[in-house]
């Protein structure tokens, strides 16, 4: 019964998706963040004789001009949580969910997704690429501004920068310096400027879009390079960093296949796997722990889609101070750091008393006060994930490493 009524659900979903093509609309996802249904524009294409997985261009504040058409046929999807400035904390989370939505409901071709972004969205575009480079087949910002993202982790994602000459609102400057330093380390980037343009890329826009349709992604590339500052955003393609050395640093890491053998070179990385590679066998080799592992910069990686519960000491015994501490609490769990700005609606808080052992395994905590004002901090039954934590991996306790397998 339970099969048939999952094929019945099945036959209904794919009956509503035929009917929107060629069709605007707003789809929703679910967000476990705050328990909210988030909504979203897409576009659809024409329905295309004989083409059964369609490409997915991911627009942010912006996209280039042209709409689904027979001849250029894609679905477009615009995320609405973009008010975090180039789309990190939340912003990142409700991109990642909204194309994981369309992957699953849409028949979305998986190495066809395209990134673009206009101004802080090409920011965005940009940060996000750095963080997921191996689920884009290229990127495009448009008059983006910055230029502070880990160049080697475009090493396989095309990226080509278009920019006004005339742009004060985001200098040039800051493109080329993007594109110089991209080119000088071997990725495949473009840098196109218009001489009379300023914060806005002029008409027509179709050539761009039907170079970014011929774009495929390589899901396994015979040379992968990262950069991340959590483990949670170490996976690149099939190499992923899964400890650190020192979790206050950024680490590092390089895998080059060479014949038969894969050479890795390192910094900062404590252990790292192989997820299906192009040569040998498929190695995974898993860290797990006893609880969750203490990774630094919390309050600036909060909104990634996990639990979180922001806590307040109560271990003083000073009401006033309790009170203060408990205010401060508030403050911040609507805030996603200095310059992230309020947010709609505001994560857990507890007192340290009355934290769960639930809520201790399975949430990120931001603990509010001294470890004087904590009596979590004090708390012996909450285990130690360095000192219980089981490890079978790949480890070098070197700083820095060259190791072949």
């Amino acid at each position: 019964m339970r099969a048939l009524l999952l094929f019945l659900l099945f036959g209904v979903a794919a009956e509503a998706a035929e009917l929107k093509w060629g069709k605007s609309l707003r789809e929703s996802y679910f967000s476990a963040v705050d328990g909210n249904r988030i909504g979203f524009s897409v576009k659809f294409p024409p329905r295309v004789e004989g083409l059964e997985k369609y490409p997915l261009v991911v627009g942010l504040k912006g996209s280039l001009r042209v709409k689904p058409s027979q001849d250029l046929p894609f679905i477009e999807v615009r995320p609405s949580r973009g008010n975090v400035w180039g789309y990190r904390a939340i912003s990142t989370f409700d991109v990642m969910q909204v194309m994981a939505h369309m992957k699953k409901n849409y028949p979305v071709d998986p190495d066809r997704v395209y990134l673009i972004g206009s101004s802080a969205g090409g920011s965005g575009a940009m940060h996000l690429a750095s963080l997921y480079p191996d689920q884009f087949a290229a990127v495009v910002p448009l008059v983006a501004a910055g230029n502070n993202y880990p160049i080697a982790n475009f090493l396989n994602l095309p990226v080509v920068f278009y920019h006004g000459a005339r742009d004060w609102t985001s200098a040039i400057c800051d493109a080329r310096v993007q594109y110089e330093k991209m080119r000088d380390f071997g990725s495949p980037t473009w840098l196109i400027e218009f001489e009379t343009a300023g914060h806005s890329i002029p008409r027509p826009h179709e050539p761009l879009m039907k170079w970014l349709l011929e774009q495929r992604r390589n899901p396994k590339p015979r040379q992968v390079a990262h950069v991340c500052e959590t483990p949670e955003f170490g996976k690149s393609y099939w190499l992923k960093i899964e400890e650190f050395i020192d979790p206050h640093r950024p680490a590092s890491i390089e895998a080059v296949v060479e014949g038969r053998r894969i050479v890795v070179t390192s910094t900062n990385v404590e252990a790292y796997s192989f997820q299906d590679p192009p040569v040998g066998p498929n190695r995974t080799h898993l860290s797990t722990s006893v609880g969750r592992p203490y990774h630094a910069g919390a309050a600036a990686n909060l909104f990634q889609g996990e639990p979180l519960v922001v806590v307040y000491g109560t271990a003083s015994g000073d009401q006033q101070r309790i009170e203060l501490l408990r205010q401060a609490a508030m403050e911040i769990s609507a805030c996603g750091g200095s310059d992230y700005g309020v947010l709609r609606q505001r994560f857990p808080v507890i007192a340290d008393t009355a934290l769960s052992e639930e809520q201790t395994r399975d949430c990120n905590l931001i603990l509010v006060g001294t470890p004087d004002d904590n009596a979590l901090v004090q708390r012996s039954e909450i285990p130690d994930p360095l000192k219980d934590r089981v490890v079978s991996v790949l480890r070098r306790h070197r700083d820095r490493l060259r190791y072949e397998v």
